[in-house]
């Protein structure tokens, strides 16, 4: 990318629709977003709380608003990977890594 001439990055998106999103590593900051108007927000953080217990879940649950996956709140959505990493103890426990793919378009 930085070998290519200089592009006008605005002349690109002149007839584009603006597309608003935030990325917050910490999933905490889905309150902030949605009061804010954010309409989407993409995170990570959580390992996807890294241990998942049976038929009780992710304690980390307990602590942030979305541990893996799709989670609300009013209009604003976010999304939460679990990523490929570990913290503290390298193991995951009903929890698999996760790169995500995402495509976003403007509503």
């Amino acid at each position: 990318f930085w070998t290519r001439r200089q592009i006008d990055i605005a002349s690109l998106t002149r007839d584009a629709a603006p597309m608003t999103f935030l990325l917050a590593h910490d999933p905490r900051r889905l309150t902030e977003a949605a009061a804010l108007g954010v309409p989407l927000v993409l995170s990570g953080h959580t390992h996807g709380g890294q241990v998942v217990l049976p038929l009780v879940g992710a304690p980390a649950a307990a602590k942030f608003p979305v541990v893996a996956g799709i989670g609300r709140r009013d209009k604003t959505i976010m999304f939460v990977s679990r990523g490929v990493g570990t913290i503290y103890v390298p193991v995951r426990i009903n929890c698999p890594p996760e790169v995500a793919l995402l495509t976003l378009q403007p509503a």
